[in-house]
């Protein structure tokens, strides 16, 4: 009988083993290491006071979108905080403790000005530290799950960040956007890329690949204090990068970029390095936009058209002929076909929902092989209000003063017209 127990004792045993090693498995997450906490607390504190320079930081927000800037522990109790969108710096509160069994650092916002804390409060304040990898430290908020990493500054890059270096990346960027032509080119380890910001959306949108392989890529960036930081990291054949510095060389005025340490001329052109032949058609055939038209005695239609906020560039002035500055004006309209007919025309939309009586009529072209668009004028529907003529005349006028064919770009997803079209010849570009 004796003999019988022992392996009764020995499977209760085994049972409770495989008991605990269950439990044990679902009380701790994943991201928790067996360590103990309190010793991953203490080194990764004293892996942050080593930085004498600081950390530059990028912010992954669920709910807010994408952001850089500086970090740096001035001693216990306080760091200063600097991020691109408010690039001032300020002296915070923070505490390093163990939450829910985690290593966490905590930032207190609560000294932050009005329209601060607004902006905050979508976004995480305390971020669980997850991992070193390389030199960069990896977090998680603890209520957004934003991502937040830390990387360590060198000498010249705090000295950066402390002289106003976030101003002046984004004045180079404004000055980058005022070239008179439409492609700002860089030309890194033999491939051509045209770069095109839009500090509104805080997009960046580069074309490459010649004329059999055109690609297309976009990303959000946040401003540094050098340049710019990717959402994306660009990755193709032969080049991959995760943010560009760009400079204004102040004795020569010339644009440059550096990327992984290589400087590059920033070029301004008049025709793109990369053609997409398939643009200029979709950009008329699927139009970003579309409303349901009242067409009376219960009819309805659907009517597809694109919009833009601003009017053309001219010479590297936005709107150059003040579009946006007529009364009652919410934005322009690109309506391909207009009510189904075989013509298009321009219209201005006014807030909360009328359409312009009047605009200019016109038929979409198409050159041999596809690639390049152009407007024949057939007609006016009206005249422009006397107040607004000096506004909307010229900028109805321009689609038709190159008597030429216009590039479309596929890139920004067509969500405005004025962004997608190029007129080729007398350098007019179309932007937002």
């Amino acid at each position: 009988m004796r003999y019988l127990y022992i392996p009764m004792i020995m499977y209760l045993l085994l049972s409770i083993q495989v008991s605990c090693q269950k439990e044990r498995s679902i009380e701790i997450p994943v991201e928790v290491s067996f360590a103990d906490p309190d010793s991953l607390l203490t080194s990764y504190q004293k892996l942050m006071d080593k930085q004498v320079y600081g950390f530059e930081f990028t912010w992954n927000s669920k709910q807010r979108g994408f952001y850089a800037g500086y970090l740096d522990i001035k001693d216990v109790r306080t760091v200063d905080f600097l991020i691109d969108v408010f690039p001032q710096t300020r002296n915070l509160g923070y505490q390093f403790a163990i939450q829910d069994k985690k290593p966490c650092l905590t930032i207190h916002t609560g000294g932050f000005p009005t329209e601060m804390k607004e902006f905050f409060s979508g976004l995480d304040s305390s971020f669980s530290i997850l991992s070193v990898k390389g030199d960069t430290l990896v977090m998680r908020g603890n209520r957004y799950g934003d991502e937040f990493l830390l990387v360590p500054n060198s000498l010249s890059q705090q000295q950066a960040y402390l002289q106003a270096g976030v101003q002046k990346t984004i004045a180079t960027i404004q000055t980058l956007n005022r070239l008179p032509k439409y492609f700002k080119r860089i030309v890194y380890n033999g491939a051509a890329y045209d770069l095109q910001f839009n500090p509104a959306q805080r997009k960046l949108y580069i074309n490459y690949g010649l004329v059999d392989r055109f690609k297309f890529f976009e990303s959000s960036y946040a401003y540094t204090a050098t340049g710019i930081r990717l959402e994306n990291r660009f990755s193709e054949d032969i080049n991959s990068f995760a943010g560009i510095e760009i400079q204004l060389e102040s004795g020569s005025n010339t644009l440059l970029a550096k990327i992984n340490g290589s400087s590059i001329p920033i070029s301004n052109e008049g025709t793109p390095s990369a053609y997409d032949y398939g643009a200029a058609k979709d950009f008329i055939t699927h139009p970003f936009h579309q409303l349901s038209l009242n067409l009376g005695n219960n009819t309805s239609l659907i009517q597809p058209f694109s919009a833009s906020f601003g009017g053309f560039t001219v010479a590297g002035v936005p709107d150059a002929y003040g579009v946006s500055q007529m009364n009652q004006y919410g934005y322009v309209m690109l309506l391909p076909r207009w009510l189904n007919e075989a013509y298009g025309t321009l219209r201005v939309f006014s807030p909360p929902s009328t359409i312009g009586s009047y605009g200019p009529a016109f038929y979409t072209q198409y050159s041999p092989n596809g690639g390049l668009l152009g407007f024949q004028y057939i007609g006016e529907f009206g005249q422009a209000p006397s107040a607004d003529k000096s506004h909307w005349d010229p900028t109805t006028a321009a689609f038709w003063i190159c008597r030429d064919f216009m590039r479309c770009a596929r890139g920004q997803r067509l969500m405005t017209w004025f962004q997608s079209i190029k007129i080729n010849r007398n350098g007019y570009g179309l932007n937002n």
